[in-house]
C-alpha cells in the first residue's frame, strides 16, 4: 500500500498524534509507504510514532513536528523483536524538528535489520546525551546500511551521535553526513564496527566548519 499526501507545504495532509502517550501507527503489512505528509506531535512523550513489525517500510518527503514546548515523540520508528522482521526500512528526505529534550530517536531497532536507506535527511532534535538517531539493540548488527547525506543538529555533550551499535559485524556504508553537536572532548559520529565511512563531518563549534570524523585513512 503506498499513500500520497497532496500539495504543498502546509497544505499537505496532517496526522495530528494527540490521544496518549501510547498513540502510534502500526505498520504490520510489507512494503508499506508514506509520501509527503506531515505528522504532528501533540501530546507530551510519546513512546513511538511508528510501530513496525513488516519488511519494506518508506516514509519519505514527510514532516515530523511539535505543536508547541513538551509536545514531542521519544522514539519514531520502533522496530519489533523479531529479527529481519523489518529489513528494508528506507527513511529519506524528511524534516525531523524537534526540540524537546525528550527525545530519543529516530530509529530504534530490537533486533537485527538488513537494508536500512537512511538518506537526505535534516533532524533537529533537543539535547539527549547518549542517545543516537538510530539505535540497535546489544548484541543486534545492521547490515547492507545505507547512510548518507543526513545534515543534523543535536547539542549532545556526549554519546555516539548517529549510529550506536556494540557489535562487529555490521556492514554497509555510512557516508556524506553533516552533525552539529556539543560534544568538545571525545565526539563520536558513529559507532557501529564493520561499516566503512567515507566524508563524514562534525563540529561543536560556533565559528568554525566541521571536520572529517573518523580521521582520513592513510
Amino acid at each position: 500500500m503506498t499513500i500520497i499526501g497532496m500539495g504543498v507545504g502546509g497544505s499537505r495532509p496532517t496526522f495530528t498524534l494527540d490521544t496518549a502517550a501510547t498513540v502510534d501507527i502500526d505498520v504490520t503489512a510489507a512494503d508499506v509507504q508514506i509520501h509527503n505528509c506531515i505528522f504532528s506531535m501533540n501530546y507530551a512523550d510519546i513512546a513511538g510514532v511508528f510501530d513496525l513489525s513488516a519488511a519494506g517500510f518508506v516514509l519519505n518527503k514527510c514532516r515530523f513536528v511539535d505543536t508547541a514546548t513538551n509536545m514531542n515523540f521519544v522514539e519514531l520508528i520502533v522496530c519489533s523483536s523479531t529479527a529481519n522482521e523489518c529489513d528494508r526500512l528506507e527513511f529519506t528526505n524528511n524534516y525531523v524538528s524537534s526540540p524537546d529534550t525528550g527525545n530519543d530517536c529516530i530509529v530504534q531497532t530490537a533486533e537485527d535489520l538488513d537494508g536500512l536507506v537512511f538518506n537526505n535527511n535534516f533532524i533537529r532534535l533537543g539535547v539527549a546525551d547518549n542517545e543516537s538517531i538510530i539505535q540497535v539493540a546489544t548484541g543486534k548488527d545492521i547490515t547492507a546500511c545505507e547512510v548518507t547525506y543526513n545534515h543534523i543538529y543535536r547539542l549532545n555533550t556526549a554519546g555516539d551521535l548517529l549510529i550506536d551499535s556494540d557489535t562487529t559485524a555490521n556492514t554497509g556504508i555510512i557516508a556524506h553526513n553533516r552533525i552539529g553537536h556539543a560534544d568538545t572532548g571525545s565526539e563520536i559520529l558513529v559507532d557501529a564496527d564493520g561499516v566503512r565511512q567515507f566524508d563524514n563531518l562534525g563540529t561543536a563549534t560556533n565559528t568554525a566548519s566541521g571536520y572529517v570524523l573518523p580521521a582520513i585513512d592513510s
